[in-house]
């Protein structure tokens, strides 16, 4: 039989690189064929991943032989959706797709299948910041970057700082997602490979070398299979298209996770995570993962507490984040704090200098805390260097932290130590 699901993406409801597609299997018979449609923006969503979790291959698309990965779709320009067909493979057990979704927007979205839903995210970051440049994804699915290139981190194949946009070499279409470190870029492309440019010391290009290069290089070994990117002060990591996760790049605190201080110029298995992550986030020197189970672990750097484990000892293996075992959607690292958004609102815990935890107080924290009046309606979280904000179910921003520059949009430029409604926002 066949059985015919519309899935329509909702409103935005978080921002992570993956989420949990469960399909209930007793649903379906052995053998049986499932059919969806899967409707998108066609404005935003560039590129659909689905595929098993489990090492048991539980579906296959219907054409395809039983396979990891299920599905791989670039969508077009103008498709606003695509119909998949799956076999069950197997029935009466509970098991799990996952899907991830490359876009050209942040939200992430819900899906439905049959009886059972999940949040599936949809990462592309469009535009990312570092330190003295930015870059920013073009509509063909291009790279531009502009500022500061003096170990040619704008990618153009000089060392000329640029106060306009310019083309990265190479990369004039197929990138589905950007990630901006310290003096050094790193993109992902529609085919899950990762492409870093600019500066080399620690090896975060992760070409093999240590050498700058003003244009992009392949990082070795992750020329496909690749869903998410982040990149930290002068470390990067990857995720993989089975819930792994690879490291490279500076290691002077351990933020590899491969149980080393040793920096490594390619990417390096993290500690105990082969499988079974939906996102990451890499701080200034640590790094922090959210597991398919909403748990939080964290690694690397610890001055502050920002691993979130209750010590301010460094790890150089993946800690459980504590009281943070289940319920969370999304992460955000940043220098030496972290946040959550979790299903009850937000929390965070690390260093607090300038309020930046948002719980009231000054007081760095070593165990996440719950972020003042925000209990509820969160939909995504970002941390800065000294603050931190989020978006809310209302449409609108709050924000909270150090406000010398006016960056928390207040109108003015006093510290708050919880959360403010930005201005004029939408």
């Amino acid at each position: 039989g066949v059985a015919e699901n519309l899935i329509e993406l909702s409103a935005p409801l978080a921002s992570s690189p993956q989420g949990n597609l469960t399909l209930a299997q007793d649903a379906f018979q052995s053998g049986e064929r499932v059919e969806a449609t899967v409707q998108f923006d066609p404005a935003t969503t560039r590129f659909l991943s689905i595929y098993n979790v489990d090492e048991v291959i539980v579906m296959r698309k219907v054409g395809t032989a039983a396979a990891q990965e299920v599905a791989r779709i670039a969508v077009a320009e103008g498709l606003d959706r695509v119909t998949l067909s799956f076999v069950a493979l197997s029935a009466g057990t509970a098991s799990e797709l996952t899907a991830f979704v490359t876009s050209r927007a942040l939200p992430a979205q819900k899906l439905e299948l049959g009886r059972a839903s999940a949040v599936a995210a949809v990462k592309g970051d469009r535009i990312s910041a570092g330190y003295s440049h930015t870059c920013a994804l073009t509509s063909a699915g291009g790279v531009k970057c502009w500022g500061g290139n003096f170990v040619g981190q704008l990618g153009d194949g000089s060392t000329t700082n640029s106060p306009v946009p310019v083309a990265v070499s190479g990369l004039g279409s197929g990138v589905g997602a950007i990630a901006v470190g310290d003096a050094y870029t790193c993109a992902l492309t529609e085919v899950g490979a990762v492409k870093c440019w600019g500066y080399n010391w620690a090896g975060q290009l992760g070409d093999g070398s240590t050498t700058n290069s003003p244009v992009p290089v392949t990082v070795s070994g992750l020329d496909s299979g690749v869903v998410a990117v982040s990149a930290g002060f002068r470390h990067a990591c990857a995720l993989t298209s089975v819930g792994g996760v690879k490291c490279w790049g500076n290691n002077g605190a351990g933020q590899l996770g491969d149980g080393s201080t040793t920096n490594s110029p390619v990417p390096v298995a993290v500690s105990g995570l082969g499988s079974g992550v939906r996102a990451i986030a890499a701080g200034s020197s640590h790094t922090c993962a959210l597991t398919s189970a909403g748990a939080v672990k964290c690694w690397g750097n610890n001055y502050y507490g920002q691993l979130g484990d209750g010590s301010t000892t460094r790890s150089l293996v993946p800690v459980a984040v504590s009281g943070l075992d289940g319920g969370v959607i999304a992460i955000a690292a940043d220098d030496s704090h972290t946040c959550a958004h979790t299903s009850t609102g937000a929390q965070c815990w690390g260093e607090n200098f300038d309020g930046k935890l948002g719980d009231g107080s000054t007081t760095n924290s070593p165990v996440p805390v719950a972020v003042s009046g925000l209990d509820s309606g969160v939909v995504a979280i970002d941390a800065g260097r000294y603050h931190t904000c989020v978006l809310t179910s209302a449409g609108g921003a709050q924000c909270w932290g150090d406000n010398s520059h006016g960056q928390l949009g207040d109108g003015s430029t006093t510290v708050r130590y919880a959360p403010v409604p930005v201005t004029n926002f939408p």
